[in-house]
C-alpha cells in the first residue's frame, strides 16, 4: 500500500436501471472513507440513466460517468473501468445493489494487516428480501479466514464483489469477455491461482433480490453447459475438478442435478445442503432407472 489512506475505485456497470441507480450512487456516497473514485460504465442505457449520473457530478467531483456507444455487456463495462481507473485499490458494485457505509474503510483497514501471500479481500453480504435484510450462511462458514483456488471450486465464498489492487486485475488478464456467464468465479479463480482470498467478517454489501427487474445472473440458465465446457477447457479441470465445478450447476435447476459429482461434493465439503443435493440426485437416478 503506497500511502495509509490510498485512492479506491469503484467501478459500476449498469443498463436501464436508472431507479435503482440512485439508491447504489448514494450508498457509495456514503462511505465513512472518502479517497474514492465512483466510475459508473453506461452500457447504451435508453432511459433517464446518463441525467441521473450527470445531476450526482454536479455536486460530487469523485463520480466519473462513460457512456458506450453501443451495448458491450457487463464484463466488457467492468473492463473498460478498470483499465480507466486511477486509484491504487479496485472493488466492484452491481447498480442493482448497495453498499453499507464501512464496507471500503473495512477494506482498506483489513488490507494494512493482511498476510503477504494475500490477493484479494471479500465479504460476508446481506440480501434483501421485501423490506427485510437477511443473512444466509455460506456452507462452510467453519472455512477459515483464508480460501485458495481448491476451495473457490468447492464454493463461491467470495461472492461477486472482491477488493485487490488495479495491478493484479490486469496482471491476471481482467474479466473474460467471451464467458457467457460465471465471469467473476472466473477472473477470482485465476486470482487466488497466484495468493490466498482473505474474508473481512463484516457484512457490507446488500444483493437485493426482491426488486422487480431481472438480475444480470437470472436470464442465463440456458448457457450453463456451454459456460462448463469453455470453464474446463480454459483451465485444463482434472476430473475431479471437473466434478467439483459441476457442483456449481446445481443452483440452476434439478436438470443439473447428477449423482456422481452429487456424491463426490458430498464427499469433499460434508453438508446438509451438499446431503440434500446427493439425496435429490440420488432420487432422481432411481427414478429414471425404473421409468427404462
Amino acid at each position: 500500500m503506497s500511502t495509509d489512506n490510498p485512492l479506491v475505485t469503484i467501478y459500476m456497470p449498469t443498463h436501464n436501471r436508472s431507479e435503482l441507480l440512485s439508491r447504489a450512487i448514494d450508498s457509495v456516497r456514503a462511505q465513512t472513507y472518502s479517497n474514492f473514485e465512483l466510475i459508473i460504465v453506461d452500457d447504451c442505457s435508453t432511459d433517464d440513466t446518463e441525467a441521473v449520473v450527470r445531476s450526482y457530478q454536479d455536486k460530487d467531483t469523485r463520480i466519473k460517468y462513460i457512456k458506450n456507444s453501443k451495448n458491450l455487456g457487463a464484463c466488457a463495462s467492468r473492463n473498460k473501468a478498470i483499465r480507466a481507473a486511477q486509484g491504487e485499490f479496485i472493488t466492484g458494485l452491481d447498480d442493482d445493489d448497495y453498499f453499507l457505509p464501512n464496507r471500503i474503510s473495512e477494506f482498506v483497514s483489513n488490507w494494512k494487516s493482511k498476510p503477504e501471500q494475500v490477493i484479494l479481500l471479500y465479504s460476508k453480504y446481506l440480501s434483501k428480501d421485501s423490506e427485510s435484510l437477511t443473512y444466509k450462511k455460506p456452507i462452510r462458514e467453519n472455512l477459515g479466514k483464508f480460501i485458495s483456488d481448491k476451495d473457490l471450486l468447492n464454493s463461491f465464498y467470495t461472492g461477486s464483489q472482491v477488493f485487490t489492487r488495479k495491478q493484479s486485475a490486469i496482471d491476471v488478464g481482467l474479466y473474460d469477455e467471451r464467458l457467457l456467464m460465471w465471469q467473476d468465479f472466473d477472473l477470482y479463480y485465476r486470482f487466488l491461482k497466484l495468493g490466498l482470498g482473505m474474508r473481512v467478517d463484516v457484512r457490507s454489501y446488500v444483493i437485493d433480490i426482491h426488486h422487480g427487474q431481472t438480475r444480470i445472473s437470472s436470464s442465463k440458465i440456458d448457457k450453463v453447459e456451454l459456460t462448463y465446457a469453455y470453464l474446463i477447457k480454459k483451465h485444463k479441470f482434472s476430473a475431479k475438478q471437473k466434478l467439483l465445478l459441476q457442483g456449481r450447476m446445481f443452483l440452476y435447476g434439478d436438470k443439473f442435478i447428477r449423482f456422481k459429482p452429487s456424491l463426490y461434493k458430498f464427499v469433499v465439503q460434508p453438508s446438509r445442503y451438499t446431503l440434500k443435493m446427493l439425496l435429490k440426485s440420488l432420487r432422481k437416478s432411481l427414478t429414471h432407472n425404473t421409468v427404462k
